[in-house]
């Protein structure tokens, strides 16, 4: 973001000409997981939690038991992520390599 004077937080002048620029192909790619929100990994949330709660003695069979449905979906996404990041490897695998550093590789 920039100032009316132009300037970003850092206090280095913004151009116009920079951000109406085009995006490369691997810009975009970039852009587009920079835009992506930050957010923790459900399973490494979850297991901070459960070890707070155990390191001051307050985890219970109870809660864990309450709990259930939450481990049980975090599972599933954590072998949801599994499978997605194996066939991603698959696909980088299966591209041929190319010399155009102008253009992403095939499929993505």
């Amino acid at each position: 973001m920039s100032d009316a004077n132009g300037e970003n937080a850092a206090g280095t002048a913004v151009t116009a000409a920079a951000s109406s620029a085009p995006l490369s192909p691997y810009q975009s790619i970039v852009e587009r997981l920079h835009a992506l929100p930050e957010e923790f990994n459900p399973a490494i949330r979850l297991d901070y939690e459960l070890n707070l709660l155990e390191a001051s003695g307050r985890l219970t069979l109870m809660m864990l038991i309450a709990k259930r449905g939450e481990i049980e979906f975090v599972a599933a996404l954590g072998h949801a992520e599994i499978k997605r990041v194996g066939e991603t490897i698959k696909a980088l695998e299966r591209t041929a390599a190319t010399a155009r550093p102008d253009a992403p590789p095939p499929g993505f």
